[in-house]
């Protein structure tokens, strides 16, 4: 019985590892524009950015700002 169980497993094992992937990677970076500002304007000065993108990292450090310290003195909070 155990010997069956171990053939089975290892038929089903090496199926598997022939399958191709399901998954499909799409790449969405392109194109990506940031503006900081509550609206859309083409008239403003827009960024061409990467994603992930954070806005706050290109703003000043101290230790005033919303994020404190410990979350880096950046401004985003």
């Amino acid at each position: 019985m155990k010997r069956v169980y171990i053939i089975a497993s290892a038929i089903l094992i090496l199926a598997s590892c022939n399958r191709e992937s399901l998954r499909e990677i799409t790449d969405f970076n392109n194109d990506w524009e940031f503006a900081r500002t509550g609206g859309i304007d083409d008239s403003l000065a827009w960024q061409a950015v990467d994603l992930p993108h954070d806005w706050s990292i290109e703003g000043p450090f101290d230790k005033d700002n919303p994020a404190t310290p410990g979350g880096g003195a950046l401004p985003g909070g």
